[in-house]
């Protein structure tokens, strides 16, 4: 198979298998590709989508087999625990899930150590002082003070917010788990409140994360008046450009100067979401 300017990208099957992304199948990371014979243009993978498609599928998997042993007389965690004894069902899948979060979160720093164009992301992410004024604007906003909306830049600092938890808090799971989970070890060679600390330590950063993800993540992402039912850039990669257009005009115009709004299909336009396209920025 040749590419337009004549290029072999034909896939070795063994080689594939062998490598980094054998694990993976070609739609994982080429998902705008539907149909065979492929197109002859293809748009770019976008990595930062594979380590978010790996944090959507191990977190909720860490929950529920995490609180399933909090909670084992629970009816929904009964059919978790039914093989625990026998075969570790539910232990496996708790560590599965946590190599993968871990992974995942690896993955994000090697990427962005690897694309220099893309650290402009972790520069978008630095709290300003701007954040703390949005913060006290929006609560002006909520308590009827102003009429006028909060207009916000590339992130607003909620999404800070969330990023930098996420970030410490899988660092937290991960240092309070490991000796939870090589437990034989941590008794042999540490004293005994090492493991204690790390069982509580462990317990309520989960409890923490779960109820951010549930009321806050899922409230930025669905339940919004802005964005509801769904924002869909978990999806597809696009947001709706009214929503930038209505609460960051700045940076709205930014994308349409650089080009990155997207002629839509329908009577609705799309703008590429900042989290995929911000090496381009």
């Amino acid at each position: 198979m040749k590419s337009d300017s004549g290029r072999d990208i034909s896939i070795n099957p063994a080689k594939h298998t062998a490598g980094a992304h054998g694990i993976l199948g070609c739609q994982d990371c080429h998902t705008s590709i539907k149909d065979f014979p492929h197109p002859a243009k293809v748009g770019k993978v976008q990595c930062s989508s594979i380590a978010h498609w790996g944090i959507m599928t191990s977190f909720p998997t860490l929950v529920v087999t995490g609180f399933a042993l909090k909670f084992p007389d629970s009816w929904w965690a009964k059919p978790i625990l039914l093989w625990e004894a026998n075969a570790g069902v539910r232990g496996g899948l708790h560590r599965t899930a946590a190599v993968v979060m871990i992974a995942a979160t690896v993955f994000h720093f090697i990427h962005l150590a690897l694309k220099k164009k893309d650290r402009v992301f972790v520069w978008s992410m630095i709290p300003t002082i701007k954040d703390a004024t949005d913060m006290l604007d929006v609560f002006r906003y909520n308590v009827g003070l102003t009429k006028q909306e909060p207009k916000f830049a590339k992130f607003n600092y909620a999404e800070k917010m969330e990023y930098w938890a996420f970030l410490w808090g899988t660092m937290v799971m991960a240092f309070s788990g490991f000796p939870l989970w090589f437990n034989n070890f941590a008794l042999r060679h540490f004293p005994k409140w090492i493991t204690d600390a790390a069982t509580a330590v462990h317990w309520y950063e989960a409890l923490l994360a779960s109820l951010s993800i549930l009321i806050w993540h899922f409230h930025l992402v669905i339940f919004d008046p802005a964005v509801y039912p769904m924002d869909t850039a978990w999806l597809d990669g696009k947001i709706p450009a009214d929503h930038y257009r209505h609460t960051r005009p700045a940076y709205y115009r930014e994308l349409v100067k650089k080009g990155l709004v997207e002629a839509p299909d329908d009577s609705e336009e799309a703008v590429k979401s900042p989290e995929l396209v911000h090496g381009d920025d």
